[in-house]
């Protein structure tokens, strides 16, 4: 995981940068399935760096410049989302990237430290579940911008 933390921001970058861009639910879909695959393929390492991040602040640094990176990739690629009226205007990309890997680690943490408490959930499953709730909460729809009234319900 030491020499896959650079590989990570990497491997998203080469998923944005593809020519024939697919649609934002198959990119993050994407994005997730190789987060989950990096931890899986390293999940002792991976789960004793996520708790050392809590002990180790040069840890937490080493970890948070690779967060900050990839934060950084997924925020510039919702910015051309929003450009190109994919996603709504009023989305905040920095909380998006926030919730999907938060999400993703927890899920991950989940399937190994709470198993048997929690059932196994498949990660195909989660995946789908969570870019599907992410991405259709972004996409355009006028009536979730206003409540009753004509007050706007997003950003105000």
């Amino acid at each position: 995981m030491i020499l896959q933390r650079y590989r990570f921001p990497e491997m998203v970058a080469e998923i944005l940068r593809r020519p024939r861009k697919p649609t934002l639910e198959e990119t993050l879909t994407e994005i997730a399935h190789a987060y989950l695959a990096m931890l899986y393929e390293n999940a002792p390492f991976a789960l004793m760096l996520r708790s050392e991040v809590e002990r180790n602040p040069e840890v937490a640094r080493v970890v948070g410049v690779v967060a900050k990176t990839v934060k950084g990739l997924i925020c510039r690629y919702l910015a051309g989302q929003k450009r190109a009226g994919v996603i709504r205007k009023d989305v905040d990309a920095e909380v998006f990237a926030r919730v999907f890997f938060s999400a993703l680690m927890e899920f991950f943490i989940a399937q190994h430290r709470l198993t048997p408490i929690l059932h196994r959930l498949p990660p195909k499953r989660f995946v789908r579940g969570l870019v599907r709730l992410l991405v259709y909460g972004m996409l355009p729809h006028p009536s979730a911008e206003r409540q009753e009234g004509g007050q706007r319900s997003w950003g105000d």
